[in-house]
Formats: structure tokens, sequence, C-alpha cells
């Protein structure tokens, strides 16, 4: 039971998203810090994204369900008093070693960002991602991708459609990308990079109460720091915030959410046994705990430097799914610098 919960809870992880944790405080201004973009038209930085999923067997044996690594580009096209316009470009992607074979599809690769494909956004003055500009572009792109990817899957499975019905997967998969909310989500990198930005977080341990991605209550601990120059890299007014954050949940909690999720996609008669397995007491007093911790660091000019979450989900104490996400700073160029050097090279001459 605990696997066959595993396996679609990590589906609708997938499928769902994740929330992320910045949140505006309230807090005397000298104790707090302030994630601001000072960007100027012309920066440009590249980046390293790496995405990570294992399962843990009841005999801690460890599968590594998902391990993608991504390259892309971000580029300031425009600025004004009003905020920015941007650029985010995957440029390559490294697959690292899974449970699956090398020729196979995952389903969840449908829903890494899409190499080639540019992602327009705005964000307002203080960084904030406003909308996506191009979003009905992109999903015009990723229904094609996905027909021919569904088309080759179930050519060279045919037997996968008496379990996972294609009909239903193909209209989950383009539900996702059909709205702009879904979009963001499939270029996950974006939240990461620009979630924080327009808070305001305290240098002193916080508390929080929110609520995680199903909406059940969420503890989160927050804080704020400046780093210490340790390397070439870094600048004094560098920063980062690190944050936890903790939700308990029981199998009866979830039952509803899992047996609808598997009707989805299954077929009905493995649906309704499933469902009839939810109503079982291994199951309804099965302990789920969710622990997100997260650190995101930034340059002092409010460009990210580098991030990491990593989600843990618990069963009956024992860990049972492992996801992380880094996000790593590669190179940057700032053109305000670049300007501001050459008019000194100037005034010298």
């Amino acid at each position: 039971m605990k696997q066959i919960f595993l396996t679609f809870f990590a589906l609708f992880i997938a499928l769902g998203g994740h929330a992320q944790s910045s949140q505006l405080l309230e807090a005397d201004e000298d104790s707090t810090i302030s994630v601001v973009a000072y960007f100027s038209k012309g920066d440009s930085l590249v980046y390293d994204y790496t995405h990570q999923k294992e399962r843990i067997k009841d005999g801690g044996d460890t599968l590594t369900t998902v391990d993608v690594t991504t390259r892309f580009l971000v580029t300031v096209t425009d600025s004004t008093s009003e905020g920015y316009k941007m650029l985010l470009v995957p440029q390559e992607q490294v697959k690292g070693n899974t449970i699956y074979d090398e020729s196979a599809v995952s389903f969840e690769d449908l829903l890494s960002m899409p190499l080639g494909v540019a992602c327009r956004f705005s964000t307002d003055e203080m960084g904030s991602i406003q909308r996506i500009d191009n979003w009905m572009e992109i999903r015009d792109s990723l229904k094609a991708n996905y027909k021919r990817i569904f088309d080759d899957v179930y050519t060279r499975h045919p037997e996968l459609d008496s379990v996972l019905l294609r009909q239903r997967m193909e209209s989950t998969f383009l539900l996702r990308c059909s709205s702009e909310n879904g979009i963001m989500q499939i270029y996950e990198p974006l939240t990461m990079l620009f979630n924080a930005h327009g808070a305001a977080f305290s240098m002193k341990k916080e508390r929080l109460e929110t609520k995680n991605e199903l909406g059940y209550p969420a503890q989160i601990d927050i804080e704020a720091f400046y780093t210490v120059p340790k390397e070439d890299t870094d600048n004094e007014g560098d920063y980062g915030v690190v944050a936890e954050t903790t939700t308990d949940m029981t199998g009866s909690d979830l039952m509803d959410f899992v047996g609808g999720s598997v009707g989805m996609i299954v077929n009905d008669s493995i649906a309704g046994k499933l469902n009839e397995s939810l109503k079982s007491d291994e199951f309804t007093k099965m302990k789920v705990q969710g622990v997100n911790h997260e650190i995101y660091l930034y340059f002092f000019n409010g460009w990210p430097k580098a991030m990491v979450s990593e989600k843990r989900v618990r069963v009956d104490g024992k860990d049972g799914l492992i996801e992380s996400r880094v996000l790593e700073w590669v190179t940057s160029h700032w053109n305000v610098y670049e300007e501001e050097e050459d008019d000194s090279q100037k005034q010298g001459m």
C-alpha cells in the first residue's frame, strides 16, 4: 500500500507543481532583508538547473526516477521604471542514471522546459513576475510535442493503453499546459529565481502559518542573512534566505486526492480496486509528513546566485520520496558595470 501511495503521490507532484515559501513579513526595517531587482537592460546570466527524484523502498534501497540537468540563459531585454522585460531560453539538457532505460520516455520528461523554446516574461520594478508574455505560443509548441511523444510511446508499447489510458493521460498533460499558470509550472526555474522578489525577510528566525499544495496547514521556519565573502565570486552585500516547511497529514486526509488522481489516468477497473483499498485502516491511519528545506542565495543586486529546494515525503516516520531542485549560477554579464567601466576608461583618455 505504501509503495502504491508513493507512486501516485509522486505523479501528483509532477502534474501539480509545488509551492514556494516566500512571504512578506511585517518587521522593523533594520532587521529585514528585502529581495529587490537592480537589473539593467543587457544583463544576462547562465544557470544550471538539476531536478532529481528518488523513491525509497521498504528495504531501504533507493531508486532514482528522475535526474535531469538543464542549462538555460536569462536576459533582460528592456528596463523601465515600471519593471523589466526578460527572456529565458533552455539551451541544453543532460540526463543522469535512473531506473529507466536511456531510450525510454518518462512522462515526467514531458513536464520539463522544452529546449530552444524561449519564454518571454515581465516583472514589476522589484523583480516579481507579473506574467508570461508568450505563454500561448509556448502552449501551442508543447501541444504539438506532446502529440508526437504520445504517438511514439503508445505505438511502441500498445499494452500501456490497457492500464494508463492514452486519452486520459494525454488530456491530463494537455490541461497542464493550457493556462499561463500551467506554463509557469513547466518553466519551474522561473519560480525559484524570482518568486521571492518584492518580499522582505526577517534576520531573526520567524515561524509562519501557511498552507501546502493540497491546502493543508503547514509551518514555515524562515530566516534571512548576509553571506560572508569566501570566494572571488562573492561580494559584500550578497545575501540569502533559508526556510523549512513542515506539513503533517494522514492517509484519511489524502484519500479523496489519491483516489481522484488515480481515476484521472487509469482504467475504471484498476481505479475501483484501488479506491476500495484506500478505505482500509492500513491507509487511513497512515501518517504522512512533508518536509521542504529551501536555501536561496542572491548577489547584492538581486540576481539569484544559487538555490536548493529539497522535499522529503515521510510515511510512518520513514523517508519514501526525496525530490530535489538545485539551481546554480554559471556565468554572468551585468551591463551596468560594463558601461561604468567604459565611461571610466573614456574619462582617463
